[in-house]
């Protein structure tokens, strides 16, 4: 998950962080919500994952793909 998104969250100080090994640390993140349930903080977690060095381009068929750290 990018740390980005960690920061974001209004009670982080309650999670842990745990860096992972570079082979360990990419992951595929499949984002999905029903037609027309899109919501302004599903749009800012799709900025976060799009901005992530290496994420896949976005697909236009409901569903955002990205890579997170």
């Amino acid at each position: 998950m990018p740390k980005s998104v960690v920061d974001s969250f209004p009670e982080k100080r309650r999670l842990s962080v745990h860096k992972l090994a570079p082979n360990e640390n990419r992951t595929r993140i499949s984002l999905i919500w029903r037609k027309g349930a899109r919501s302004p903080k599903i749009d800012a977690l799709i900025d976060i994952l799009k901005a992530v060095p290496g994420s896949p381009p976005q697909r236009e068929s409901g569903s955002v793909s990205g890579a997170g750290s």
